[in-house]
């Protein structure tokens, strides 16, 4: 019963972890989400992103170089799925939907449907992202290239 309930706790902890980095991202506050994630995590957003770079102080800086071409965004997230690995460990993949206004009104919202593919760690301060990885399941409103989300072929008749 003890470690129910501590699965419990803590995937509610990895829930609001992921809830504050979508606040986080749409205040445009790129320290505070560098500090969700560990000091040496690795994170890969897709190509047109540099693909898999590594650290937190440069995941704030690529943060606030991104972030600054929109006036606005939305992030949400969903369908989460939490898979513990031991008591200071889990897989979590996460639905992402996110939102983008650009500051030139003539230019179209840029859109996002994804997945964040996630390994948390229990650290001194509590969980953190300590690997990162976002495949699209599509996109619109721009053309950067994705990581596409890996889907069976659907028979066409």
């Amino acid at each position: 019963m003890e470690e129910r309930l501590r699965q419990l706790e803590d995937r509610q902890a990895i829930e609001d972890l992921l809830f504050d980095y979508c606040d986080l991202v749409d205040r445009y506050e790129c320290d505070a989400i560098a500090d969700l994630f560990t000091e040496d995590c690795v994170y890969d957003f897709g190509p047109a992103f540099g693909g898999e770079r590594r650290g937190n102080a440069r995941l704030a800086r690529g943060c606030a170089r991104t972030l600054a071409e929109y006036k606005a965004t939305s992030h949400h997230v969903s369908n989460i799925r939490v898979r513990f690995d031991g008591a200071d460990a889990a897989d979590v993949e996460t639905a992402l939907y996110a939102w983008h206004a650009r500051h030139d009104p003539e230019a179209p919202d840029f859109e996002v449907w994804a997945r964040y593919r996630d390994r948390f760690v229990r650290t001194p301060t509590g969980w953190r992202i300590a690997a990162r990885r976002l495949v699209a399941a599509g996109h619109r409103g721009d053309d950067v290239p994705f990581v596409p989300l890996e889907r069976r072929p659907v028979p066409r008749d």
